[in-house]
């Protein structure tokens, strides 16, 4: 079963998607490097992005050799109405039902996913401080030359790394800029005290972070 956006709101798709014998890496790498070899041969750098890579770290520095890793993280709040907003407008009805457990509303089963992402991430940059960096959205989004160089810093080979260019990804189509007022803006009083709800438990995952509890009435 694909739990789609909220794989981390229930812990037994975590363990599913955590667990390295679910994935054979030896052949996901030989596969992963043919098809980017076939777009770039000369390419020096092969680079990976999936959310579920917040769980499998430990796994890609075992498989892949001079593994480095990018942590980031984005307002809590801001990740929560993206994927209220998805399920509620593009997703089948169908889809929320199965992807949200009995009894539990879609804004709280959002919520526990994002506070189990941030924890799973404040863990990763404990144990990999020394083959990464880290930075914000909102940080990237504000000071991107500032982010770019410590990329850079962490891979030489990435030198022409340029973040503050037009990016079309999904809907966005446009110069790399920071969303979140937009998505907060979008977020009605009962979603935030869900969200609440689930935060308080996790304040000092996301104070970690430099993130603090929204007011509802805000």
């Amino acid at each position: 079963m694909d739990p789609r956006l909220l794989w981390a709101s229930e812990q037994r798709w975590i363990d599913l998607i955590a667990d390295p014998g679910g994935h054979d890496w030896p052949r996901t790498r030989k596969a992963w490097y043919w098809y980017a070899r076939a777009r770039a041969p000369d390419a020096s750098v092969f680079v990976a992005k999936s959310t579920h890579h917040v769980l499998h770290v430990a796994q890609l520095a075992k498989h892949f050799s001079n593994a480095r890793f990018l942590f980031m993280v984005r307002n809590p709040y801001a990740v929560c109405e993206g994927i209220c907003r998805r399920y509620r407008t593009r997703l089948a009805e169908h889809f929320r039902r199965q992807f949200t457990a009995p009894g539990r509303s879609l804004p709280t089963a959002a919520a526990t996913h994002v506070a189990n992402c941030l924890a799973w991430q404040r863990r990763n940059m404990e144990a990999w401080q020394h083959c990464s960096v880290f930075f914000t959205y909102e940080r990237m989004c504000n000071v991107p030359q500032a982010v770019a160089e410590k990329v850079r810093a962490l891979v030489p080979a990435i030198d022409d790394l340029v973040l503050d260019r037009r990016i079309a990804a999904k809907d966005y189509d446009e110069v790399l800029a920071n969303m979140n007022g937009r998505q907060l803006a979008n977020l009605r009083a009962e979603d935030v005290a869900a969200f609440n709800r689930v935060f308080r438990e996790h304040r000092d995952t996301l104070a970690w972070f430099g993130y603090e509890l929204m007011d509802p009435a805000a």
